[in-house]
């Protein structure tokens, strides 16, 4: 089975996303497999799905596969789920749905499965900047590049500088968003990772196309395009389409970014996430501004504020009323443009008190906005505040740069607080062996001792007396296993409850027939009651589970 699951794995990364998606529902239908293998399928499914921008069914996939019995088992496996479906709610513009599945995920995620951390780290931190916490979506950045350099991957730290370059980006610190996004490409060049390579050319573009240097943007932005136009998901490809239409608008300023869109229109529709109309009449509203056609931009980019104030998509939002002000002020129906701009304000103040590049537009253009109308007390008053967030946000590049510092400390210090945790168990995990080895070794020396073949049928090895001194030292090194085991199976017999402390010590069923004085049949047939009443599938090892069970009872203790 885990062939199989590879192979879709497999054919999935390497583009041939149908045929993966094919092969996953043939094996869900014509495989006996259990719950948590039909799971990992069917989270195949979903990143399927996913890839192919079908997001609703995606997270259907994924919720079924959070259903199968054997997943609260595997924590990686659950915790994987859970960020599968944060992403999936994030990218239907459902915030506080994918909010709560990353919480989820945080809960049992494994201390060693850094992969699927930091797959929570980047996830969140773009949650995060969608949803205005510029503060709180640096951090999740700053953690995820920690765990990309504790983990030496090459490709997570490529990916986790384009996640701290689109953090510095937000928070105004351009000059270290763009150093970055470059060390990103760099990285992800000599990976030859093309899709994540994509998104560092893309976060390069945005950057350059923010400090309007158009020429070398165009350049990054048909990298990206290239990269993701065949290889990439399809809401990675409507996302680097959008960004090239812009750089062609920003380059030519004529209409040749809007005959991209239009003949990627298909494509683009065919896309379920509202991510991605969003982005696509967002952009088409900023290229009609761009080429004067300034009613058209204002009835597309009312379509696209109809969609983000639906789904309380605060960046997209933010930018959309920004447009919106800048049509209204061209067309000069200057009142809709101030309340568009006070509006956008209004959204930058409460997204944690960060002063952005963003903030500072806003308050340059309000203030020419009013002056032009003669309103030169309010433009005044708007002049100031644009004096002082541009100072605030150049002489506070210093302490925000020393904030990130210590952030980063505090990440690396509670990484290796983890690491230390993690040792402590496995020290744990040996001496709890070293133990078991030992009191195999008693009992084992036991029957040898009082092993007669003439009277083995007739007294049991091991008198009341013995056992009695046995499960005393036994409960010594394993504490509360005899507890938790009637807790799971109250019904278990006093013979089934021996063989199964005999089992934790890893005794073969020759050994336990020795002990208990009876035929291997006979343990035979405890061993499967045991097994029926501790629900434990055919395919499970009964004396790894009860091993498993014994190590958990004695660290909790």
């Amino acid at each position: 089975m885990v062939v199989t699951i590879d192979r879709i794995r497999s054919m999935r990364e390497q583009g041939d996303v149908d045929q993966a998606l094919q092969a996953a529902l043939v094996v869900l239908d014509n495989t006996t497999i259990d719950g948590r293998e039909r799971a990992m399928v069917m989270r195949e499914c979903g990143l399927c799905l996913r890839t192919l921008g079908r997001y609703d069914e995606a997270l259907t996939w994924y919720e079924r596969a959070l259903k199968q019995d054997g997943v609260d088992s595997d924590v990686d496996l659950l915790a994987k789920l859970h960020v599968n479906c944060g992403v999936a709610h994030f990218r239907l513009l459902q915030f506080e749905a994918a909010d709560a599945a990353f919480a989820m995920a945080e809960q049992t995620v494994p201390v060693d499965a850094y992969q699927t951390r930091f797959m929570l780290h980047t996830s969140r931190a773009k949650l995060y900047r969608n949803s205005g916490r510029l503060s709180d979506a640096h951090e999740q950045a700053l953690l995820a590049a920690v765990i990309a350099e504790s983990a030496g991957d090459r490709v997570l730290r490529g990916k986790a500088l384009v996640e701290t370059a689109a953090s510095y980006a937000y928070l105004g610190a351009n000059e270290e968003a763009l150093r970055d996004a470059y060390e990103a490409a760099r990285v992800l060049e000599e990976a030859s990772t093309g899709v994540t390579l994509a998104d560092a050319y893309s976060q390069i573009y945005i950057l350059l196309h923010g400090l309007k240097r158009h020429e070398e943007a165009l350049q990054y932005a048909q990298m990206a395009f290239d990269h993701a136009i065949n290889r990439g998901s399809e809401l990675s490809f409507v996302i680097m389409a959008c960004n090239l239409a812009l750089a062609l608008t920003d380059v030519h300023h004529d209409e040749r970014g809007l005959h991209l869109l239009q003949s990627l229109a298909p494509r683009i529709a065919a896309v379920t996430s509202p991510v991605a109309r969003l982005r696509s009449l967002s952009v088409m509203g900023q290229m009609y501004n761009e080429i004067g056609r300034f009613q058209e931009s204002i009835d597309v980019l009312e379509q696209a504020m109809a969609i983000a104030a639906e789904h309380d998509a605060w960046l997209e939002l933010n930018n959309i009323r920004f447009a919106l002000a800048q049509a209204y002020s061209a067309s000069e129906r200057y009142d809709e443009a101030r309340l568009y701009v006070q509006a956008a304000l209004r959204d930058l103040e409460r997204s944690g008190g960060a002063v952005t590049k963003q903030y500072v537009y806003n308050l340059v253009f309000a203030w020419r906005l009013e002056a032009s109308c003669q309103r030169y007390e309010d433009a005044v008053a708007y002049a100031e505040r644009a004096w002082e967030a541009q100072l605030a946000l150049y002489t506070d590049s210093f302490s925000r740069l020393a904030a990130a510092l210590h952030m980063k400390y505090k990440v690396a210090e509670r990484e290796r607080e983890l690491q230390r945790m993690q040792l402590r168990a496995t020290d744990a995990e040996q001496q709890l062996e070293q133990s078991r080895k030992e009191l195999a070794e008693v009992a084992l020396r036991h029957i040898e001792r009082q092993r007669d073949e003439s009277n083995r049928r007739r007294k049991a090895v091991f008198s009341e007396a013995d056992w009695l001194l046995f499960e005393r030292q036994f409960d010594a090194t394993y504490r509360n296993f005899a507890a938790e085991l009637l807790r799971r199976s109250p019904d278990l017999s006093r013979a089934e409850q021996r063989v199964c402390t005999l089992l934790v010590l890893r005794m073969t069923s020759k050994d336990i027939a020795a002990i208990l004085s009876c035929s291997i049949r006979t343990v035979e047939w405890h061993r499967l009651r045991i097994r029926k009443k501790l629900h434990c599938e055919q395919s499970e090892d009964l004396g790894a589970t009860l091993c498993g069970m014994a190590f958990q009872s004695a660290l909790q203790s």
